[in-house]
């Protein structure tokens, strides 16, 4: 018996280097035929890479999408919405998109089981989706674990408008083999497969690049780690952090809903508090020793991203429309809420 094991990270932007990993991929003990073939499939439409090799630390792939798409399977594409108080369940058919195929392979599914339902879709410079249905409509996009829309940036019930959507999602699949090698047959397998988060560079939107680091810490690239191309994963993380911080102190949007990245109208006002925060995480990571030089840098940054996050004035977007709504920005030490 194969036990298929992938690790990846789950949020990658376009083009930057992620690892997929099978290494931990192992043989149930007292099975009988060796681990022969590791074949990593990065994308439902991608080719299968052999990496299998006598050290089992290789096997890995080192990837870099290059397309925005969509990979839908029957784990992922079902759409739930109510017409008239009847609530209705279908699914996207399986394949590999572009968001205006999506958009259509949706509009087919919906029509396909509600009569004389008509649906069309139109996408705005932001990259939000309108839905216009011709009857009353109320999308259900966390009825399910398996919902689509989601992730297409219809977080709430009812909502015909999306937010802007941010990512396409990509299957990696990893099918571990065992047999014999003469002649190469193959007795059993074991596939195991995740989605991956692929962000454009405006869906990430994030906050502070590795520019920003190298400008404070010019050697930090050679700190990379294996399978890494940037620090992409670390300004990710510090937004979330950022985004907790500012809901934890009551900052809620005209719709009493807790900002988003795209509440930030300018990344200057926050670019600094990120980087900084970026340097802390990654000095705390990378230390280890009790006196480390690393963990005096960690200190160090944690002084400067909380001098820059109490200086921080926001220019902020609570209502969607991409303009300060608070034109001097509120300092963001007073604790006050802003609401249009």
């Amino acid at each position: 018996m194969i036990i298929a094991i992938l690790h990846n990270e789950k949020q990658v932007q376009l083009r930057d280097l992620t690892r997929f990993d099978a290494s931990k991929s192992v043989l149930v003990k007292g099975s009988a035929n060796p681990i022969i073939g590791v074949k990593i499939k990065a994308g439902a439409d991608a080719a299968e890479v052999d990496v299998f090799n006598a050290d089992n630390k290789k096997w890995f792939l080192d990837w870099a999408f290059s397309q925005y798409a969509f990979d839908v399977d029957s784990s992922n594409s079902e759409l739930v919405f109510e017409v008239g108080g009847t609530r209705y369940q279908t699914n996207v058919l399986t394949g590999t998109y572009d968001l205006a195929n999506l958009l259509t392979a949706i509009k087919n599914a919906m029509e396909s089981v509600v009569s004389p339902l008509s649906v069309s879709f139109t996408v705005d410079e932001r990259n939000r989706i309108t839905m216009n249905p011709s009857l009353p409509l109320k999308i259900l996009p966390n009825f399910s674990s398996a919902g689509l829309l989601r992730h297409l940036g219809f977080k709430e019930d009812g909502q015909l408008v999306s937010f802007p959507v941010e990512y396409g999602l990509r299957k990696v699949t990893v099918t571990v083999e065992a047999g014999t090698t003469g002649p190469y047959t193959v007795v059993e397998s074991a596939s195991i497969s995740a989605f991956v988060e692929v962000y454009t560079e405006e869906g990430d939107s994030l906050f502070s690049d590795d520019s920003d680091l190298i400008s404070e810490e010019p050697d930090i690239m050679k700190w990379l780690p294996a399978g890494r191309g940037s620090y992409k994963d670390l300004h990710r993380k510090a937004q979330r952090l950022i985004l907790d911080w500012i809901d934890r102190q009551g900052y809620r949007d005209e719709q009493q809903r807790k900002l988003t990245k795209w509440a930030f109208v300018d990344h200057s006002d926050v670019r600094m508090w990120s980087y900084y925060m970026v340097l802390r995480l990654f000095f705390m990571g990378a230390q280890n020793d009790v006196d480390d030089v690393f963990k005096k840098k960690a200190a160090y940054y944690e002084k400067l991203e909380i001098a820059s996050r109490d200086r921080a004035v926001l220019k902020l977007d609570l209502d969607g429309d991409n303009k300060s709504d608070v034109p001097n920005g509120p300092d963001i030490r007073s604790g006050r809420l802003f609401f249009r």
